[in-house]
């Protein structure tokens, strides 16, 4: 008896998928939102020094598949030498598919 409830159980959960599976397919359509991260670490010798090392973080998103923005951070240390950088960037695409036009900072 117990392995027909099972089998029961399971004919009405796949029953019930088989019903589903054509609008929630209707409803899946490809997002075009994106998110990439990009971490590096590094280090270094030089001669005479403790020798030195840094790091990066970039994070990127795509809006829609015509914008994206990305923001970036980096240090790097070699001896008594300290460097720190940022960025900011986004582009955005306009126009027809073959006239298109690209603005970016």
């Amino acid at each position: 008896m117990r392995a027909v409830l099972r089998r029961g159980t399971f004919i009405v959960a796949a029953a019930v998928a088989s019903v589903l599976a054509p609008a929630r397919a209707l409803h899946a359509a490809p997002s075009t939102v994106d998110d990439r991260i990009a971490l590096s670490a590094q280090g270094s010798s030089l001669t005479g020094t403790g020798g030195g090392g840094g790091a990066s973080a970039a994070w990127l998103h795509n809006f829609d598949a015509d914008t994206l923005a990305g923001v970036a951070a980096e240090y790097q240390a070699l001896s008594v030498s300290h460097w720190a950088f940022a960025s900011l960037n986004g582009a955005i695409y306009r126009g027809p598919g073959d006239q298109r036009y690209t603005f970016y900072g």
